[in-house]
């Protein structure tokens, strides 16, 4: 009996040897493992659990996953998908690893998922997987501006139009695939770079920020007219600066009007010039431009169109944040024929922007700011 308990110590003690040295072998490796993923920049939970699930290997393969770091603690996080988690975008409005699943179990490719949860959030993309899988996505998703919100109005305009993908996204994100003032945005809050159009609407008691008074000097018919600060300034120096170089004058007119003023004005061309004209060239209360005190005609001593002025604002106007609102050939686009001393202030890197590329204020509103 004796010499049986001695043989059971020598086995356990052999035992703990091999436990000392297996564990004196692998606690390098995991050490070392566990450095090359803290240099990676994963916080030291993910790297636990990392390590606890044998991942590892996997992981250490590609750059830094902010989406793995920031999920792999999630309580629908899979192990069967970890290959494409890695692959993935993180973006914090549509972060959920639960929808991220149901769009691999719907076959989407890493890029076509990217696509989503970059134009997408977390109600957008519950919507979307309510749909059957689309095909060619990513001929509209790859562009910034696209929403996934709008990906059937995308598609069907695209099937109903002679376009290119950009331009249907780029149209229906302006609105263009439905009538004037029907499904129009409501627009509440004042900045200098609002649209206000006939599909976004103003409130009738909506009054913009900072209006101020017209100088006298400024105006070609005495009376009162306001506009927003910003804009009066950069006129000021554009009318300065155009009289320095021309010796000719500019004078500001038609700017800030409240919705009961536009209201009237409407009504009154309506009655006297008819429908076709007032839809071509003037605003429905709520639709117009004029209420955001942003925007304002360009008048001078004599015949614009044929003046000094004009060719000198074509070509200067945009250094002092002013644009052409309503360009000649752009109607399809702003709603409006071409009106030449129409002008609206967005500021001078938009207004650069904007006539370089030979755009409307649509356009650029609708690829850079609008966001959903």
């Amino acid at each position: 009996m004796k010499k049986y308990r001695v043989k059971k110590k020598n086995t356990a003690v052999t035992i703990f040897i091999l436990l000392v040295i297996i564990i004196t072998i692998i606690n390098p490796f995991e050490r070392k493992a566990k450095a090359d993923l803290m240099k990676l920049n994963y916080q030291e939970k993910t790297v636990e659990f990392i390590i606890d699930n044998g991942l590892k290997s996997e992981t250490l393969k590609h750059e830094y996953s902010e989406f793995v770091d920031k999920t792999i603690l999630n309580k629908s996080f899979k192990k069967e998908n970890y290959s494409i988690y890695l692959n993935l975008d993180y973006y914090e409005k549509s972060n959920s690893v639960d929808l991220v699943n149901k769009l691999i179990d719907k076959k989407y490719s890493t890029e076509d998922i990217n696509l989503i949860l970059k134009s997408g959030n977390n109600q957008t993309i519950l919507e979307f997987l309510k749909n059957n899988k689309y095909e060619k996505l990513s001929d509209y998703l790859k562009y910034d501006y696209a929403k996934l919100s709008l990906i059937d109005r995308y598609i069907e305009y695209k099937a109903s139009n002679v376009c290119t993908y950009k331009d249907a996204i780029i149209n229906v994100n302006i609105g263009l695939d439905n009538e004037y003032y029907e499904n129009y945005n409501e627009v509440k809050t004042f900045s200098l770079t609002m649209i206000v159009n006939k599909h976004n609407k103003l409130s009738d008691t909506f009054v913009p920020n900072d209006l101020v008074d017209i100088p006298s000097n400024l105006m070609i018919v005495n009376g009162k007219e306001q506009i927003n600060k910003v804009v009066l300034e950069a006129f000021n120096r554009m009318a300065t600066d155009l009289k320095n170089e021309t010796t000719k004058k500019i004078y500001a007119s038609n700017a800030y009007r409240s919705y009961s003023e536009q209201e009237e004005i409407y009504n009154k061309l309506l009655k006297e010039k008819g429908e076709s004209y007032v839809n071509n060239s003037v605003s429905k209360p709520g639709f117009s431009e004029h209420q955001t005190g942003l925007i304002l005609n360009i008048d001078v001593v004599g015949d614009y169109n044929k003046s000094i002025e004009k060719e000198w604002l074509k070509n200067n106007a945009h250094k002092y944040g002013f644009i052409l609102r309503y360009p000649d050939k752009k109607e399809d686009i702003t709603g409006y024929k071409g009106i030449t001393k129409q002008y609206r202030y967005v500021g001078e890197e938009i207004a650069t922007y904007i006539v370089k590329n030979n755009i409307t204020f649509e356009e650029y509103y609708a690829m850079f700011l609008d966001k959903e």
